[in-house]
């Protein structure tokens, strides 16, 4: 189950493009609570977007792999 919603992860991502746009501030609904975001924040945003992406399952999590071999 995931935390987040899609419609949550959508807003977000609009506000994080609004930012990157030149918005100074943003906000967003994330668990019924209302974000403000500031344009200094945008690294902050961006990795709120990663890890909702990776709870949503839109993309897959990190794995790290031991190396098998040289060739």
């Amino acid at each position: 189950m995931s935390f987040y919603t899609q419609a949550e992860f959508d807003e977000l991502k609009a506000a994080y493009l609004q930012l990157q746009a030149g918005s100074k501030v943003v906000q967003v609904s994330i668990g019924g609570k209302f974000i403000r975001y500031q344009d200094v924040q945008i690294k902050e945003v961006k990795g709120t977007l990663d890890a909702m992406a990776v709870d949503l399952g839109l993309v897959p999590g990190r794995s790290y792999a031991k190396p098998k071999g040289r060739f």
